[in-house]
């Protein structure tokens, strides 16, 4: 028996060597497979990257109509062009100042012994404007009130655009003599009319108030509400380096259609001063059209301010807006163009009635960057490159 046991033969098996020659193998084909993969899944990450949005900012339209205001507040994360988180946007209450029966002081501005037709001063007493005493110091454009808030007159009427940050001391209340905080005021696209409806940039519907007291209501910026967001899909991002209005670039600016401005790229922010980035913010009224967009762009003028920095802007666009909804290169290619990426998309808010629209990015035969993106754009606002969602 053991004699049978001993020449008995074993099953023949696998060597360590053939193991780790299969896991090789294996690792090389996985290799291969992984890339081919993410290119053909890409194209749908992004497709619901720029579907989610898209639902996103219309449920925050059909907010508005429900409730009056809404809107959303695209976040720049530590890439100052880029977003990976939307929000939602609550209005505060309007400000009327901090005790019954505030008011506030008109003084016309006077060019050449010839009344400014559009804008003048007010002028705000400090022991009854606490709020204001909140927008000064290093949080200046992040709290209280400041540039770009608007302001009516009287509760009728158009509302104006304050264009200065509250300042005290320097200019004390001309009809008094008080510590008095100072804010310039103009009459803009922001404008409402009596009916609640833009004015658009015809000044001569409105004059300037006469000099004196008046009371006034200030509505200001939107806050974030951090409770309600959108995260996207790992790998995409909306690309606000080539976000904007414009869709012609190449128009001169004095015929420009329908209001278009040159650029298009609006939204982007300056790389090297990435402490200065501020969000998006993108709202609509009741009617479902868009209310105001407020962004960020450099100083008109640099002599006046610091010239790296960048001061708020906000404004009833002229055009529809465009976000670019886009994926990480598959490379780390620094010069990787989000435009040149067929299988990024576009997306399209109608300034009019606040819909949304989701577009293919096109071909461009243009070599500069405005160009692209005129073309790619002009595809979706006429429809030729539109998709579903």
């Amino acid at each position: 028996m053991r004699q049978l046991i001993k020449n008995r033969r074993l099953p023949a098996g696998f060597t360590l060597v053939e193991i780790l020659v299969v896991v090789a193998i294996m690792m090389v084909l996985v290799g291969v497979a992984i890339p081919a993969i993410r290119f053909l899944t890409k194209n749908d990450t992004v497709r619901e990257a720029a579907r989610t949005v898209n639902l996103f900012i219309e449920s925050a339209r059909a907010e508005a109509i429900n409730e009056g205001f809404a809107g959303v507040w695209l976040e720049r994360d530590g890439n100052a062009n880029k977003v990976t988180r939307l929000y939602k946007v609550r209005r505060p209450p309007l400000y009327s100042g901090d005790f019954v029966d505030v008011k506030t002081y008109v003084e016309p501005i006077e060019n050449g012994g010839v009344l400014d037709p559009v804008q003048f001063n007010l002028y705000f007493i400090e022991n009854e404007n606490v709020l204001f005493a909140q927008s000064l110091g290093t949080n200046a454009l992040s709290r209280g009130i400041r540039i770009n808030d608007r302001i009516q007159l009287n509760n009728k009427g158009p509302w104006y655009q304050i264009l200065t940050t509250p300042v005290l001391g320097a200019h004390p209340d001309p009809a008094e003599n008080q510590p008095a905080y100072r804010v310039s005021v103009a009459l803009n696209t922001l404008s409402f009319d009596n009916s609640n409806s833009y004015s658009g940039t015809s000044y001569n519907n409105y004059l300037v108030p006469l000099a004196g007291y008046v009371m006034f209501r200030i509505e200001r910026a939107p806050l974030i509400s951090t409770r309600d967001y959108l995260q996207l899909p790992k790998g995409t991002y909306v690309n606000l380096k080539d976000s904007g209005f414009a869709v012609d670039p190449t128009a001169q600016l004095g015929v420009l259609e329908d209001g278009e401005r040159l650029g298009g790229s609006e939204f982007a922010n300056n790389p090297n001063f990435l402490e200065k980035i501020r969000p998006v913010l993108i709202t609509f009224r009741k009617d479902g059209s868009v209310d105001r967009v407020d962004f960020q762009v450099l100083p008109v003028d640099p002599a006046l301010t610091d010239p790296n920095d960048f001061t708020p802007a906000s404004e009833f666009p002229r055009t529809n807006i465009f976000l670019h909804v886009a994926a990480e290169p598959e490379s780390l290619d620094p010069n990787h163009d989000p435009l040149t990426d067929l299988d990024n998309l576009w997306i399209m808010i109608s300034r009019t009635n606040g819909t949304v629209l989701s577009g293919d990015s096109m071909t461009a035969s243009a070599t500069t960057a405005p160009e692209k993106r005129a073309q790619s754009r002009r595809g979706v606002r006429d429809g030729q490159n539109q998709t579903a969602n």
